[in-house]
């Protein structure tokens, strides 16, 4: 989702825009089998039939809108992803692009809603090119993530209790100059922020309701494996890796940061990514998939924790928009799932979680708390080049 502020374009305008540019990106025609689940061309493509609108009386009622996003069925019949131009009443709008996350990760989809409805679309990619330094050690770990991942996990107690089957959502907002700077003060990067101050969140929410302090617990971090030249392939080009979050144990969200820093420094160092790459490449096509598909899911984890990067900024109509967010429906037992999304200058925290876990927004509150006080509270630390404030 883009959001925008000012009045919303025609529809028609935005569906001629996307009925011509749509052409251009083949993903976009595929579909998946009923039986098999693999992807196949669509003989006939209507993209004009994939653009819709929905109206909001308020702005406050965006995040309505947004939970409708979430659960309202893909189109069937034709291949399953639309755009919706949400438009309020009070001269804001989003545009929303929706599709299976079968045929496309985040990566893919913040890609090709730029290509569609950017003004003067960029040659920009978040993925840097494959990497020279893969070795076994990089393999190695890449199968004992496998190996860890069939392994059952008792949920975590603040994720624990029964299902709902209601998903709820709510985001918070940053400067992403600010979880720069706390990664710089802390030899960290912005990953190792988001995910320091996720762990001291879920350990003061956990403790707010319990008076008991939160055990470590292991959390998927999903990572998109695309080329540079690869951004609007069809297919989820995921895997995952398990971290853990030490939340009590950490001492404090500055004793935090340093655990998860040394758990995703070693994954730098031999270069977990490319590996990954590699593994999955040499694989036949569906077992790749299956693996992708395995390591990266979290249901017995019990929470997903993305992180992606939407570009730079982007007008549509001659209106720049303010703000970007990525999230996915919770699958497969998952009770929250949260993305860290990065869009110019803005940071944006979306939880998706169980209806039936309680006081959820408080651990959003928790996270920008957490992450503000790794900005006040620099220490001196010599900052190695592989140690760059970035993604992971």
């Amino acid at each position: 989702m883009f959001d925008f502020d000012g009045v919303a374009p025609p529809l028609a305008s935005l569906r001629a825009r996307t009925t011509a540019r749509a052409h251009h990106i083949p993903s976009l025609r595929y579909r998946l089998g009923r039986n098999d689940r693999k992807a196949y061309a669509a003989g006939g493509f209507e993209p004009g039939a994939h653009v819709l609108q929905l109206l909001v009386p308020r702005r406050g009622q965006f995040d309505v809108a947004r939970r409708q996003m979430l659960t309202r069925p893909l189109p069937e019949g034709r291949p399953p992803w639309d755009l919706w131009l949400i438009r309020c009443a009070e001269e804001s709008f989003t545009v929303c692009f929706r599709s299976d996350h079968a045929l496309r990760d985040g990566i893919a989809a913040a890609s090709i809603l730029r290509l569609l409805i950017e003004d003067e679309p960029v040659d920009w990619s978040p993925r840097s090119p494959p990497s020279a330094r893969v070795g076994f050690r990089g393999v190695a770990a890449v199968l004992g993530q496998s190996a860890r991942a069939m392994r059952p996990l008792t949920p975590a107690p603040a994720f624990a209790g029964a299902e709902s089957g209601t998903p709820q959502l709510f985001h918070r907002d940053l400067p992403i100059a600010l979880l720069r700077v706390a990664a710089r003060a802390h030899g960290a990067t912005v990953n190792d922020v988001y995910l320091a101050a996720l762990s001291e969140a879920v350990h003061r929410r956990h403790q707010e309701g319990t008076h008991q302090g939160h055990p470590p617990m292991p959390v998927t971090v999903p990572l998109s494996v695309r080329g540079r030249e690869q951004a609007t392939l069809v297919g989820n080009a995921l895997v995952g890796v398990r971290l853990t979050l030490p939340c009590k144990d950490s001492g404090g969200v500055e004793g935090a940061v340093d655990a998860v820093t040394a758990q995703t420094r070693r994954l730098r160092a031999i270069d977990y990514r490319g590996s990954a790459r590699l593994v999955l490449d040499a694989l036949p096509r569906r077992a790749g998939a299956r693996l992708a598909l395995r390591v990266a899911g979290a249901g017995p984890v019990g929470l997903l924790a993305s992180n992606v990067d939407c570009g730079p900024a982007l007008t549509l109509f001659g209106l720049p928009a303010t703000q970007a967010q990525l999230f996915s429906a919770p699958a497969d037992g998952l009770r929250c799932y949260t993305a860290l999304t990065g869009y110019d200058s803005h940071a944006r925290l979306t939880v998706v979680h169980d209806g039936s876990l309680p006081g959820m927004p408080r651990l959003g509150e928790h996270w920008v708390a957490a992450v503000r006080e790794l900005a006040d509270a620099p220490r001196p630390r010599v900052i190695s080049g592989v140690e760059r404030a970035t993604g992971m």
